[in-house]
């Protein structure tokens, strides 16, 4: 698991949508499955971010069962977000001014 220690920070270690992608796959780290039905064996698309169940036939995102899902706002956008909440104020608001000039 990656630790940020700023935002400059989370860009040089998930410089694109496809790095966080990849980074919130941690969550399947014992194996890809279907939320609704268990299964295993699923199919994944190409875009990277949708699944499809070969038993139960039905089609997922990498973000069903999170705070993510039903959004089209990106993982990055996301990542930033929630880092800058978590990060305590007086570290957040050098690396606000740092990215204003």
């Amino acid at each position: 698991m990656l630790n940020f220690k700023s935002v400059v920070d989370l860009f040089e270690k998930l410089p694109t949508e496809q790095k966080c992608i990849d980074y919130f796959d941690i969550r399947w780290a014992s194996g890809a499955y279907c939320p609704y039905c268990g299964n295993q064996k699923i199919f994944h698309y190409a875009d990277g971010t949708n699944h499809k169940c070969s038993a139960c036939k039905k089609r997922f995102s990498i973000k069903v069962g999170t705070i993510f899902e039903n959004n089209k706002i990106s993982l990055k956008k996301w990542f930033t977000a929630v880092l800058q909440v978590t990060t305590p104020k007086k570290k957040f608001i050098i690396v606000t001014a740092f990215k204003r000039y």
